[in-house]
C-alpha cells in the first residue's frame, strides 16, 4: 500500500510477462483499476535506439525518491536507483562562445 497526501493506492503484482517486462494492477482512492506494464531495456539498447532516431545522448541519471522528492544522480547505479533518466537532443549542441 502506498499513501500520499491522504490518498491510498495498492499495487498487486500480476507477474512477469516476458523476461524483461512485468505487470502490476494499481487500484485505490480516486483511481479506477489500472494495469501498468514496465519493460527493462539495457543502457546499450536505449543508447542505440536514441542514435537510430537521430538523437544524441547527453546524460544518463539515476533516479530515486527521498521524503517524497525525486532526486537525480550522476553516475547512475542500477543497483541503487530504481529508474534511469536519459537526456537527449537532436544533433550536436552549439558550442559556447
Amino acid at each position: 500500500m502506498v499513501e500520499h497526501r491522504g490518498r491510498r493506492w495498492t499495487w498487486h503484482a500480476i507477474g512477469e510477462v516476458t523476461p524483461s517486462s512485468f505487470e502490476v494492477r494499481i487500484e485505490g482512492d480516486d483511481v479506477g483499476v489500472v494495469v501498468h506494464r514496465e519493460r527493462f531495456r539495457s543502457q546499450p539498447e536505449v543508447r542505440h535506439a536514441l542514435a537510430a532516431s537521430g538523437l544524441e545522448c547527453r546524460a544518463v541519471l539515476g533516479m530515486d525518491e527521498v521524503d517524497g522528492e525525486v532526486l537525480l544522480h550522476e553516475p547512475p547505479d542500477e543497483d541503487r536507483h530504481y529508474k534511469l533518466v536519459y537526456i537527449a537532443s537532436k544533433g550536436r549542441a552549439p558550442e559556447a562562445a
